[in-house]
């Protein structure tokens, strides 16, 4: 009885579309900027649960002696329980429903949430738990918010960059948890994160979510025609976003990198410009290129075994990889570049969860980039349909257009190339610019993975091949800890390798595209 009231058409009609549209974005992107993954900056968190005796032995009335290496460990507790069960929760998307799955981890997060504000020394085990039910509910309710980018086809990847940049400043909340402390107890605190989520959540799900994912599609704005005037408005709009990149860009333009990435842009933007010709209305391009993903992907199976597929998780592999290793590492990184400079170290320490906080801030240029360059490889595909329709084949117009995502793709390996070099030179500029290289090959790094999972694969199945590709890559950037025992040096060494590993993906689909 419940099931059928949660798939009902009245909870899905009960927002006009328009409506339902931006009031479910704008709630999706607070939903996850204020109960999204705080558990990644537990670190400012580590002081006030040793103050309530979490870890602790040997105590004394001069102290206690606290076992540091179970902070650690709780959270690769953390990150392997959720890499463990990911994987059915997107099955559990995929078959029993989206609504379902936004609903569940709402609970979950929220009770999580709860056990955190009760952690004490005396039950530490609550610790581990909290953390592993937060960790997994929060991926999994980003997932679900990161399906009202199909109410924006035209915008997905901005709607997508701007999801993702709010949950990885997520990491803000532990930090103002910490900074208040003092005046607002730790267990308050916790209690008010658990209630917010609650409400938040449940709104989501009932409100703005569909039952299934593709039925969120409908709530899209479609136009069956476009006039020439239309037209024109909406590659004007486009010209438009590309200044909101160079205006990003300028802000920055004293960083030599910045420059280069700025003459890159401009290359792609004028080479995009000359392909983008003026397509036939009598083409419906969104159905024809529909068709040919139904067609290449009629199961799930062939999904899993395609090389497209294989192609994102060798980049989505790697380029996890390499972000783990930073900040596994970044320490000893750190005080092997500054040995003798323990208070330097400290600041940049400081330094580097200030610029985790801003992801956020990434995200429209990312959004920007991917959307512009998917609207390009669409008009691309719409020019070889109108020249020759009848002689394409569908590999030919499916890589055609997944290309689209190849510019946001090689952006992020050679910002990753760029993060890896910096960490090799002793001089704090460098580090900065690494700090700052690290937040947009986050932001690109996501928002370009989720992207192509979205584009390039029927939606009915994303829920499955993201957890999937999540396992995969999560227990690859296991790897790290190997490691842990090595210099500086051949850590970060092997992070060179698999930054100049990423563009192999974008290469392949190029030649695939031939």
């Amino acid at each position: 009885m419940f099931y059928k009231f949660l798939s009902g058409a009245q909870l899905d009609n009960c927002f006009p579309s328009s409506i339902r549209r931006y009031v479910g974005l704008i709630l999706c992107i607070l939903d996850l900027f204020f109960f999204g993954g705080y558990h990644y900056g537990f670190n400012s968190l580590i002081g006030i649960y040793k103050s309530l005796g979490l870890f602790a032995y040997n105590c004394t009335q001069s102290g206690c002696m606290y076992n540091e290496d179970m902070f650690g460990i709780s959270f690769n507790v953390w990150f392997v329980s959720h890499l463990c069960l990911i994987t059915f929760a997107g099955i559990f998307m995929d078959r029993v429903g989206l609504r379902p799955l936004k609903l569940v981890s709402t609970l979950v997060y929220a009770a999580g949430t709860v056990m955190f504000a009760f952690t004490t020394g005396k039950v530490a085990p609550l610790f581990f738990t909290a953390g592993a039910l937060v960790a997994l509910s929060s991926i999994c309710s980003l997932i679900c918010n990161q399906q009202i980018s199909s109410m924006f086809p035209h915008f997905r990847g901005i709607c997508i960059s701007l999801i993702s940049g709010a949950f990885d400043s997520s990491t803000v909340v532990a930090y103002a948890v910490s900074k208040y402390h003092p005046y607002f107890s730790l267990q308050w605190s916790f209690i008010s994160l658990s209630i917010g989520s609650f409400i938040m959540g449940l709104f989501i799900a009932m409100f703005i979510l569909t039952m299934k994912s593709v039925d969120m599609k409908k709530f899209a704005k479609t136009e069956v025609t476009k006039s020439v005037f239309q037209s024109r408005v909406s590659k004007s709009l486009l010209l438009f976003n590309h200044y909101i990149v160079f205006i990003y860009l300028e802000l920055f333009h004293s960083f030599t990198f910045v420059k280069l990435i700025t003459t890159f842009y401009r290359a792609f933007v004028s080479y995009s410009k000359e392909s983008c010709l003026e397509e036939s209305s009598s083409v419906d391009v969104d159905k024809e290129l529909s068709n040919v993903i139904d067609e290449r992907f009629p199961t799930l199976r062939k999904c899993i075994f395609s090389a497209s597929y294989a192609l994102i998780n060798l980049w989505i592999t790697l380029g996890l990889f390499r972000f783990a290793i930073f900040l596994s590492q970044l320490y000893r990184q750190l005080v092997h570049l500054f040995p003798t400079d323990k208070k330097l170290v400290e600041h940049l320490l400081e330094v580097s969860s200030v610029f985790s906080m801003c992801g956020f801030f990434a995200a429209p240029v990312s959004g920007v980039i991917i959307d512009f360059s998917l609207r390009c490889s669409r008009d691309k595909v719409a020019n070889i349909l109108i020249s020759n329709k009848f002689n394409v084949s569908n590999r030919k117009m499916y890589y055609n257009y997944i290309c689209g995502l190849v510019p946001a793709m090689t952006i992020m390996s050679i910002f990753a190339v760029i993060l890896s070099t910096m960490m090799f030179i002793p001089n704090t500029v460098a580090i900065y610019t690494a700090f700052v290289c690290l937040v947009i090959v986050r932001s690109l790094m996501f928002s370009a993975y989720v992207s192509y999972l979205l584009t390039g694969f029927p939606i009915r199945y994303f829920g499955t091949l993201n957890g999937i590709s999540n396992v995969i890559s999560g227990l690859f950037s296991l790897l790290q800890h190997i490691f842990l025992h090595t210099s500086g040096t051949v850590a970060n060494s092997v992070s060179m390798a698999a930054s100049i590993g990423l563009f192999i993906t974008p290469f392949v689909l190029l030649m695939l595209r031939r």
